[in-house]
């Protein structure tokens, strides 16, 4: 069994991970959340949380979707504070406290050249395909954020019919769901700003307020229950 807020060292890799979502994400899915935790990295101080009896900090701007499979025993268990503090540093780079206002409100374009993936668009991912298709993926990390960070936070949305539509919510008026629960870290320019999809290349913003509410779902942002 795979735990919320476990430890787990990581099959072929150097690198322990938290698991970040859901106990029953973790049991259905092939993938699951973690955030490594690492000795130096370029997340901001704020977002970095230095773990009791552990070396290194878990660093949310690296989190990633590990497949089951590579997923070794637990070798470590987060107090709630530790976790807590987890959960707040993604709720930061996703603009939780925003979209879990109401009303919702836009925030006003940054000033200066669009160089740097947009929040509520859809990139391909350079050089990545699933069998011979394609995949398109969303940003969810807030514009200030990708403008001046290596790294952006992005889900993959499909067309397969997927459940529950909480942990896939249904955007673009129905023609894609957001697997939230696949929420990766990658690096900005590992997004095709040059080669975007011909159709539905963006979202709106109550689409993107129903991507960031499935966040908060699947990783459990407990400041902002839904």
């Amino acid at each position: 069994m795979i735990q919320r807020g476990a430890v787990h060292q990581i099959s072929g890799s150097a690198t322990p991970f938290v698991i970040l979502t859901r106990d029953d994400w973790n049991d259905r899915m092939s993938s699951v959340g973690g955030v490594p935790i690492l000795a130096s990295g370029s997340a901001p101080e704020h977002l970095r949380v230095t773990l009791a009896g552990l070396e290194g900090a878990a660093d949310i701007t690296r989190l990633q979707a590990i497949p089951i499979e590579r997923i070794d025993s637990p070798i470590h268990v987060l107090s709630d504070d530790e976790l807590l503090a987890v959960e707040r540093a993604l709720a930061d780079i996703i603009d939780a406290p925003r979209f879990a206002a109401e009303p919702l409100r836009s925030r006003r374009p940054l000033p200066g050249a669009i160089n740097y993936p947009r929040a509520g668009e859809v990139y391909y991912l350079t050089g990545a395909k699933i069998g011979n298709e394609t995949k398109r993926y969303l940003v969810a990390s807030r514009d200030d954020w990708n403008r001046v960070r290596d790294t952006v936070l992005i889900v993959r949305t499909t067309t397969q019919p997927k459940f529950p539509v909480a942990d896939f919510p249904i955007i673009q008026s129905g023609a894609a769901q957001a697997a939230c629960g696949e929420l990766t870290a990658v690096p900005a320019d590992a997004l095709d700003l040059s080669s975007r999809p011909a159709t539905n290349k963006t979202i709106g913003m109550s689409d993107l307020r129903e991507v960031i509410r499935g966040i908060c779902a699947t990783y459990v942002l407990r400041d902002y229950p839904i």
